[in-house]
């Protein structure tokens, strides 16, 4: 029986935490609301550069299919990505 009253005490601990973990987001949120900055939209934003973009292909597709996935690596960063890195593709 003393265990179970331990073992209780500490899921409420642990949802009291949860709890005040998700207050704090909610707070964050709502400082952000009042300051302008649309949370939502924020989060939808997604890395668009040519760096990244690279780096994805590179990860999802040259390393899984090619075995000279890092001389493509290596050519796509000298070429292309030291010249146009911090641009956006849209």
């Amino acid at each position: 029986m003393g265990e179970s009253a331990s073992a209780s005490s500490t899921v409420t601990v642990q949802s009291k935490s949860g709890s005040y973990a998700a207050r704090e987001i909610a707070m964050e949120v709502l400082r952000q609301g009042d300051e302008g900055i649309d949370p939502a939209r924020r989060r939808r934003q997604i890395d668009l550069t040519v760096e990244a973009v690279v780096g994805d292909f590179i990860k999802k597709y040259a390393c899984p299919n090619n075995r000279s996935w890092k001389e493509a690596q290596r050519v796509l960063n000298r070429e292309f990505v030291s010249v146009h890195g911090q641009r956006d593709i849209r």
